[in-house]
C-alpha cells in the first residue's frame, strides 16, 4: 500500500547498507570470539527458518499454479545459472590468480560470458522470462539499474578498504574492526526509514536525495584518501558516519525512482533484474578495488624504491635491505589504498549528473487506493 510503501522499499534497501557492513562484526564473532570459524556457514539456518516463517505468514495463500512450470524459461535457466557462477568465480578470483594469466579465470570468463548471452537471447525471446530485458527501454530503470551496479561499486570504500589497511598494517583481526562496519550497519535500522519519511514528501525530488547521498559518500572517500600510516579504528570515525547518512539516500532513493515506473504486473521481472545486479554488482565491487588496490600497490613501491635507491648514498644511517623492503611495502599500502579512496570518490561525483537525469517522479499518493500499489522488490 502507498502508506507503507517506501518503508518496505528501505527495508530491502538493508541487503546494501546493513548486511555487508554487518558482515565485519559476524566474522569477528566466529573467528575471534565463539567456537570456531566454520560455524559462519551455519549462521544461515536460523535465519532463513525465521525468514521461511515471515514469508508464510506474510504472503497471500494463493493456490499453486502448476501449470506455470511447464512455462518458464527453464533452457534460459539452464544456461543463466552456470553463467553466473562462472562469472562470480572468475570476479572473485581474478585479483588473487592475476586475471588472464590463470587458465581457470580465463576458462571461466569465456564460458561465463558466453553462456550470459545465450541466457539474455533465450530471455528476450521467451513468453515468460525470469527477467524481462524489454522494460530496459525505460530511463530509469535502464540508467537506474546502471547507477544502482555503480552504487555498489563505491559502497565497497566503506568495508573493504578500511579492512584493506587496518588488517595489514596495524595487525587488526575481524572483532577488532567490527566498530568500523557498526557504526555505520547499526544506524541503517532507523535511517532508511528518516529517508522514506523524507520521500513521502511532495516538495522532495528523490533524485537530488539521491544526489545529496552521492557527495556525502563522495566526500567520505576524500576524507578516507588522507589517511597516513598512523591511522588506526578511531580515524576512520568521520568517514564511517558520512558513509552511514549517505548510504541510505543514496539506496533508498535508487529503488524508489526505479520500482515507481513499473506497472504492478511487473513487479517479479524487476525483482530478478534487482537481485540479480545486486549479486554481480557486489562481487563486481570487490574484484575492481582490490586489482585498484594491486596495481597501485606495485606502482608505489617501485616509485619508493627508486627513490630510495637515488637518495641512498646522501643518508648517513640506511636501513637494512629487509628493513627497508617492509616500509616500502607499508607506504605503498597506505598510499594504495587512499587512490583507490580517490578513484571511488571520483566515480560517486561523475555519477551525479546521470543521477539528475533520471525521470522525476512525485511522491506516492497517500490518498490512493491500494489496487495502485507499486511491487516491491523480493530479496
Amino acid at each position: 500500500p502507498p502508506h507503507i510503501r517506501l518503508h518496505g522499499l528501505a527495508l530491502y534497501a538493508l541487503t546494501a547498507t546493513f548486511a555487508p557492513n554487518l558482515s565485519i562484526w559476524l566474522a569477528g564473532q566466529w573467528t575471534d570470539g565463539l567456537f570456531d570459524w566454520r560455524w559462519v556457514y551455519w549462521q544461515i539456518l536460523p535465519l532463513a527458518a525465521v525468514a521461511a516463517l515471515l514469508i508464510g505468514w506474510g504472503l497471500p495463500n494463493d493456490p499453486i499454479q502448476t501449470d506455470r512450470f511447464s512455462q518458464a524459461n527453464w533452457p534460459g535457466m539452464a544456461f543463466g545459472a552456470p553463467a553466473f557462477a562462472l562469472i562470480a568465480v572468475a570476479l572473485d578470483q581474478g585479483v588473487r590468480l592475476d586475471w588472464f594469466n590463470s587458465p581457470l579465470i580465463v576458462v571461466s570468463l569465456v564460458a561465463g560470458l558466453t553462456l550470459l548471452v545465450a541466457y539474455l537471447l533465450t530471455e528476450w525471446y521467451h513468453p515468460s522470462p525470469f527477467i524481462k530485458l524489454q522494460m530496459l527501454s525505460r530511463r530509469n530503470l535502464a540508467l537506474g539499474f546502471t547507477l544502482f551496479v555503480c552504487l555498489l561499486v563505491v559502497l565497497t570504500s566503506c568495508v573493504m578498504l578500511p579492512m584493506t589497511f587496518l588488517g595489514p598494517l596495524q595487525s587488526y583481526r575481524p572483532l577488532q574492526m567490527a566498530p568500523i562496519g557498526l557504526i555505520v550497519a547499526l544506524p541503517q535500522l532507523v535511517l532508511g526509514s528518516v529517508v522514506a519519511l523524507f520521500l513521502y514528501r511532495k516538495w522532495v525530488d528523490a533524485r537530488f536525495v539521491f544526489a545529496g547521498g552521492l557527495l556525502l559518500i563522495a566526500l567520505a572517500c576524500f576524507s578516507g584518501a588522507q589517511l597516513t600510516s598512523d591511522w588506526n579504528r578511531d580515524q576512520f570515525l568521520m568517514t564511517q558516519a558520512l558513509q552511514a547518512f549517505g548510504q541510505p539516500m543514496a539506496v533508498v532513493s535508487t529503488l524508489f525512482l526505479c520500482t515507481s515506473v513499473v506497472h504492478p504486473s511487473e513487479g517479479p521481472y524487476v525483482s530478478g533484474n534487482i537481485n540479480t545486479l545486486r549479486a554481480l554488482g557486489s562481487v563486481l565491487g570487490g574484484a575492481v578495488v582490490g586489482q585498484l588496490v594491486t596495481v597501485r600497490q606495485r606502482f608505489h613501491a617501485e616509485m619508493l624504491l627508486d627513490h630510495a635507491a637515488l637518495v641512498g648514498n646522501s643518508v648517513p644511517l640506511v636501513p637494512e635491505p629487509a628493513q627497508l623492503m617492509g616500509i616500502i611495502g607499508q607506504q605503498a599500502l597506505v598510499l594504495s589504498v587512499a587512490d583507490a579512496y580517490r578513484v571511488l570518490g571520483v566515480l560517486a561525483l561523475v555519477m551525479v549528473p546521470f543521477v539528475l537525469r533520471l525521470t522525476y517522479v512525485p511522491a506516492p499518493d497517500l490518498q490512493a487506493g491500494a489496487p495502485q500499489s507499486q511491487p516491491l522488490p523480493q530479496g
